[in-house]
């Protein structure tokens, strides 16, 4: 896999998406070894366990910070604190609301106007709090939209890439941001097809 990404075959997000069979990987083998370990070198995994835990009570117990609050000769400094940074950004995910994202009505007559369209391409826009919804269009319709999205590409970006792309229609989710903060730009072309959820407008009805 990290042969096909430096060779530009596969994007970060496939990537990436090894770390879970990966971090499943290295809690077995450390098992297994912490196992083994206790069995022949009990010290040394008693001793390691201490300084961790000396670690871990330094960082949660946040004594670097009470230390500096007690002397002016300590100068306080940012520091990160990415040691569980993978598993909050699960946690999130799993906690979020999903009933939010539910299909609404109008992506179902979005998608059959744009699969009546005869193969036409027509890229979904909206931003990245509404993300579930481009899977939604992306499953209803089978166009893949990923190379407009709007928080990778402001409106300013996007006319250049509908032109070279060959891009005649773009569909804009009302409710989003990316809709709402930019409308005015928006009206400025001929709608080809609208309902209460979104619209598509026809990206050769303005002159550039």
């Amino acid at each position: 896999m990290f042969a096909a990404a430096y060779t530009g075959n596969v994007s970060s997000y496939y990537y990436y998406k090894l770390y879970y069979p990966l971090w499943l990987l290295f809690w077995i083998v450390n098992v297994e070894a912490l196992a083994w370990l206790w069995e022949n070198v009990r010290e040394m995994v008693i001793s390691f366990a201490a300084i961790y835990l000396a670690f871990a009570l330094l960082c949660f117990g946040n004594v670097e910070n009470k230390l500096q609050e007690r002397s002016p000769l300590l100068v306080n400094a940012n520091r990160g604190n990415p040691f569980f940074a993978l598993y909050l950004l699960n946690e999130e995910w799993l906690r979020r609301d999903w009933a939010q994202f539910e299909m609404p009505d109008g992506m179902f007559s979005l998608a059959e106007y744009v699969l009546e369209r005869d193969g036409e391409r027509i890229p979904f826009l909206t931003d990245i709090d509404q993300y579930p919804y481009c899977y939604w269009y992306e499953a209803l319709t089978g166009q893949d939209s990923s190379a407009y999205y709007g928080w990778f590409h402001p409106v300013d970006e996007q006319e250049e890439m509908w032109e070279s792309g060959g891009i005649d229609r773009v569909a804009v989710w009302k409710s989003s941001s990316y809709y709402q903060e930019n409308r005015k730009y928006f009206r400025q072309f001929d709608k080809a097809f609208e309902n209460k959820d979104c619209v598509v407008i026809d990206v050769n009805s303005r002159d550039r």
